[in-house]
């Protein structure tokens, strides 16, 4: 199952790959796995729609964990360029939380 293998893969099982097994494949597996869930926002702010909804909350990870992940583990996985709907998502949903819309950023 897709859930099952994209939340096993963070972590050190995941850091593991990427820092002594096979950083590429680990790297392409990882985005395959985002992109099942890029595809499920569709073209919506967030995945309810307009409005945070209980799968925001739920891959709230992405937002925060994930950027701080790419530092230390040294890749890239959420970018504009490779996943642009769930990149500008996370942004959106920081944003949310700060309580400032993106036009007051």
């Amino acid at each position: 199952m897709a859930e099952v293998k994209l939340l096993g893969s963070w972590g050190s099982p995941f850091s593991r790959r990427v820092e002594h097994e096979e950083p590429e494949k680990a790297v392409e597996e990882a985005c395959e796995l985002l992109k099942i869930l890029e595809n499920e926002l569709k073209d919506e702010k967030f995945f309810a729609g307009e409005t945070v909804g209980l799968v925001d909350i739920v891959a709230n990870f992405i937002a925060f964990w994930l950027r701080t992940i790419q530092e230390l583990v040294g890749v890239e996985l959420l970018s504009k360029g490779k996943l642009p709907k769930l990149y500008n998502w996370s942004a959106e949903f920081l944003q949310c939380l700060s309580g400032k819309s993106a036009s007051q950023r």
